[in-house]
């Protein structure tokens, strides 16, 4: 790994430690709680470091360098962390949050850690079998369009403005505090931009039935 690589990945590091940082600051102030209002700040921290990380990785060779140093297995095995949707289920149940988000959101959570644990073995263990290709594409297709699914229902369901759905007894005014309100401000959008780069990434793998020794 060269410097240049090297110092790329620092500064990326840094720009999600400080994004993480700003969504807790914001948390604790409450501005993720804009009842009646449009979701302004949600807004900005759920689309605006997408938008500029594919800004950099379009217009940054560097950046897309640095990117695809990161091992394909370790981007994969990161998508585990979504067992988390089991929270959602336990919070839909208790009508912390509104089931019809809860449900959907947590089960396509579990569905894709599950399905990630095989892929990120396979991948790390470099044992590339017929198909493995095709069923990562398909594992980051489902992945993506479920987590903007959550990102529509939780809309839909929330105290906001945009929240038509929502309704004293059934919402996802939850989200709007910690720590549920590091899912959209930041855990959403990291997963988006890693299945994004996966995605980008799926020709690295070889379309054969041939387990390679690493030398």
């Amino acid at each position: 790994m060269n410097q240049e690589v090297k110092i790329s990945l620092r500064i990326m590091f840094g720009f999600v430690v400080a994004w993480l940082t700003g969504s807790i600051i914001l948390s604790l102030l409450g501005l993720f709680n804009q009842p009646n209002k449009p979701p302004t700040f949600f807004g900005l921290f759920l689309a605006g470091p997408i938008l500029g990380f594919l800004a950099a990785y379009a217009f940054s060779k560097k950046v897309r360098d640095a990117l695809f140093v990161l091992p394909l297995w370790a981007i994969t095995a990161t998508h585990s962390l979504r067992l988390v949707g089991i929270a959602f289920v336990i919070s839909a149940l208790t009508h912390e949050l509104a089931p019809q988000f809860g449900w959907i959101a947590g089960i396509g959570d579990i569905v894709s850690a599950i399905v990630s644990i095989p892929l990120a073995m396979s991948l790390y263990q470099k044992r590339y079998s017929q198909g493995l290709r095709l069923r990562f594409i398909l594992w980051n297709i489902f992945g993506i369009l479920g987590l903007f699914l959550s990102v529509t229902l939780g809309l839909l369901y929330s105290p906001s403005v945009m929240g038509i759905l929502s309704s004293p007894v059934s919402n996802t005014r939850a989200l709007s505090f910690l720590p549920y309100s590091l899912i959209p401000t930041f855990y959403v959008p990291i997963l988006i931009l890693l299945h994004i780069l996966a995605w980008r990434r799926s020709a690295e793998i070889p379309e054969r039935s041939l387990r390679v020794v690493p030398s």
